[in-house]
């Protein structure tokens, strides 16, 4: 799925207008519209889920059932036969309960010859905290006079509580629950990885906080591992410096796109972070430079398949910048592990492509492609720091095809790459326009100004030291 497609807008309003309007503004740009009790109860189930699929709207209906097995079968049945995509029950509801509704909605889908909607199971609402849930009688309150401590207990039994209802709802055969950013990782503890997680609570940090309680960003509750985001306001109703709801739905799903790369490059090992955490090693680079973070995409690009996938993620992000194959004659990288993804690019845009060689420091046309007067050159590379290497190949191809036009925005010369690892963002480069899968700011210090060094943390080569550095991940 894209970043959009993971989306859900909560359509928290009064009136179907107003739904609606939302619903056709938004559709293009996300992936679900979640509809609940307000607007159910002021119009009518029937006429909201029929007026949002005419509109064009996957839905997710929030009904959050919970009641004996018998009456949420027949709310289930009800469901289905509306053609929903998606809905809830509680989980609290029992495994009985969650079991019926799953047998009930695949009989129920079968027999209208549909598709059947995802079921998910609410475990924790993310308006409460431990406070809530202990005056409830689900947990004891405490009488502990160390602050963290405390903390730390409250976090603990939320999430096995959670972990508990997610594990019950898997077995009661239910698609994925409905859970605090908070308790994402604990979910993926004890349950498989195709068991969805839906995740409200997901405020970006443009947004006010509202009355959720356990909340994250939309790009820290994706790395947390979740499938889908409920987002409602930061949507609906953006401040006037995001813009109109398109706009900040288009803003929300290129942090999630950032995080699913992010995550792709996590789990290949191919890239780290500084966390501040005990004994934790800082990074001496090949250049005697010491840094807080370090990237080395040859295992991601070793892979035909996921070079594949981030070369079809960056061409559409080049789009989003209007650059289409119409623009492109020729895609040109620096060796070596540039190429990789340079050819996968212009394999997908169908152009041709070609690259320099190093030599000692720089990089050298050898001649040996060929490339045509007034091509229009797209620039391609995997991992940019410094634009160093990149202003050597664009002078190198220069140097021996003068007749070339290297493709410019706004009267800068484009690169694109997967990652742009500058040493402060927001840079604004006088010459070049990178177009990047994900920006990362990481700092390089010479070894007798690093603030790292200073604290006594040691340095080390990543490559010959990864396991030190990936167990602090």
């Amino acid at each position: 799925m894209e970043g959009k497609d993971r989306i859900i807008v909560a359509l928290d309003v009064d009136s179907i207008e107003k739904a609606i309007a939302l619903v056709k503004e938004l559709v293009p740009h996300v992936g679900y519209f979640k509809v609940g009790l307000e607007l159910l109860t002021s119009e009518g189930a029937p006429k909201v889920v029929q007026a949002i699929k005419e509109a064009g709207g996957k839905i997710f209906y929030d009904g959050k059932f919970k009641d004996i097995p018998n009456t949420v079968a027949g709310a289930v049945r009800a469901a289905v036969r509306l053609g929903v995509d998606m809905l809830n029950v509680h989980c609290l509801g029992g495994s009985e309960m969650m079991k019926t509704t799953k047998k009930v909605a695949v009989e129920e889908a079968k027999s209208r010859n549909v598709t059947r909607p995802l079921l998910l199971g609410v475990t924790v609402l993310t308006s409460l905290d431990y406070e809530d849930l202990a005056e409830m009688g689900i947990f004891e309150k405490l009488n502990i006079a160390d602050p963290k401590e405390a903390a730390e207990i409250k976090e603990k039994r939320i999430k096995q509580l959670v972990q508990n209802l997610a594990y019950l709802a898997q077995e009661a055969g239910l698609d994925g629950v409905i859970a605090s950013p908070k308790e994402i990782q604990a979910i993926r503890e004890y349950c498989q990885p195709e068991f969805l997680i839906v995740t409200p609570g997901v405020r970006p940090e443009w947004a006010t906080k509202g009355d959720q309680k356990r909340v994250m960003t939309p790009y820290e509750a994706i790395l947390a591992g979740a499938d889908y985001l409920v987002i409602g306001r930061p949507i609906t109703q953006p401040p006037p410096e995001i813009g109109t709801p398109v706009e900040a739905a288009k803003k929300i799903a290129e942090e999630i796109e950032r995080a699913l790369i992010e995550k792709i490059l996590i789990e290949k090992n191919a890239i780290w972070t500084f966390k501040v955490m005990p004994n934790e090693p800082h990074a001496l680079l090949a250049s005697g430079k010491h840094s807080d973070g370090y990237i080395n995409l040859n295992a991601v690009l070793q892979s035909p398949q996921l070079c594949e996938t981030l070369a079809k993620k960056l061409v559409s992000k080049l789009m989003n910048h209007g650059i289409t194959k119409e623009h492109v004659d020729v895609v040109v990288s620096s060796s070596f592990a540039a190429i990789t993804l340079g050819h996968e690019v212009a394999r997908q845009l169908g152009v041709d492509f070609v690259f320099t060689e190093k030599e000692g420091e720089e990089q050298k046309w050898s001649g040996r492609f060929e490339i045509p007067q007034g091509s229009r050159i797209l620039q391609v590379e995997e991992l940019i720091t410094t634009l160093s290497t990149t202003e050597k190949v664009k002078k190198a191809i220069l140097e021996k095809n003068p007749g070339v036009k290297f493709l410019e925005i706004d009267g800068k010369t484009v690169v694109a790459a997967i990652v742009h690892r500058p040493d402060h963002l927001p840079i604004d480069y006088p010459h070049y326009k990178v177009i990047a899968l994900i920006e990362k700011e990481i700092h390089n210090w010479d070894p007798e100004k690093c603030p790292l060094c200073q604290k006594g943390l040691e340095a080390l080569k990543p490559k010959q030291n990864w396991q030190r550095f990936i167990e602090h991940r």
